[in-house]
């Protein structure tokens, strides 16, 4: 048998440890502390995803909840290996999204979206995008971003209604 063989399971083993992450994440928080951080959430945005224009409506509240400081990021979708069937899966999400919207509307304020049958534009999607791009501040990111998606997808639904 080789030595290889015999260590890495045990090495394995210790490097996946909850103990040693536990360790890891005491190690991180004492070091943030210290500096006197806030605690970072990096939020991915893809303008024309339903869940994102969820939690976009919601990132007002959760900055006045919580002392955190966010980290917005702007992303495009995902490669089309990454997402098998996405014209199923984006139609899909827009009937999720409505529905959770509906669910969890009593506990979040302005949590509202409705499934228009339709993606948004291609150039809506990029005028919005571009918006999002150019706010660097934090602060107006949120103020921005979940008015913005509820005006792009309700103008598309409008658009659709009037079909």
């Amino acid at each position: 048998m080789y030595l290889k063989t015999l260590l890495l399971p045990h090495i394995s083993r210790w490097l996946f440890s909850r103990e040693r992450l536990l360790k890891r994440r005491a190690k991180a928080e004492y070091k943030r502390v210290a500096e006197h951080a806030r605690h970072q959430v990096h939020y991915f945005h893809q303008v024309d995803d339903p869940y994102s224009a969820l939690t976009a409506a919601a990132l007002p509240a959760l900055l006045a909840r919580y002392d955190i400081e966010l980290v917005p990021h702007v992303v495009s979708a995902p490669p089309k290996a990454a997402a098998p069937e996405r014209d199923k899966l984006i139609a899909y999400s827009r009937k999720d999204a409505e529905l959770l919207a509906q669910h969890f509307n009593a506990s979040v304020k302005d949590l509202v979206f409705r499934d228009p049958g339709v993606q948004p534009s291609v150039a809506a999607i990029a005028d919005a995008t571009a918006l999002l791009v150019g706010t660097l501040d934090a602060q107006h990111f949120a103020d921005l971003a979940g008015p913005l998606m509820a005006n792009l997808w309700q103008l598309n639904s409008d658009l659709h209604d009037g079909l």
